[in-house]
Order: structure tokens, then C-alpha cells, then sequence
């Protein structure tokens, strides 16, 4: 397997992973909190919208 390979795969394994979760889950409710401060006509609204979905289904939010 390639180096890059290897890292590629490492990373899908620790993205998927408990923890890897709960880092996305943060990453998104910071990112979401960040971009909701921008004023129209500026907010990128369809970005907001995808990342509230991924946090939903798939992020880990402990800050409930």
C-alpha cells in the first residue's frame, strides 16, 4: 500500500471512529456558530444548512 494510501485509509478509520466523531461534531458547531454571524446577503445559507444535516446524522454534539 502506497503511503498515501495508508494515511487515506488511517484517516477514514479515525473519521468513522467514536472520537473521530465527536471532533466533527465540535468542528461542525463552530463552523455553524461562525458562518450564522455572517449578514445576508454574505451567509452562505445552503452551507449552514448542509453541515446542521451532517451534525444531525452523523456528528457526535456533547455540548448539550
Amino acid at each position: 500500500m502506497s503511503k498515501t494510501l495508508n494515511r487515506t485509509h488511517i484517516a477514514a478509520e479515525f473519521v468513522t471512529s467514536y472520537r473521530g466523531r465527536i471532533i466533527i461534531g465540535q468542528a461542525l458547531k463552530i463552523a455553524i456558530a461562525e458562518l450564522e454571524k455572517v449578514k445576508l446577503p454574505h451567509r452562505q445559507q445552503s452551507n449552514i444548512e448542509d453541515m446542521e444535516y451532517l451534525l444531525e446524522e452523523w456528528g457526535i454534539d456533547l455540548s448539550d
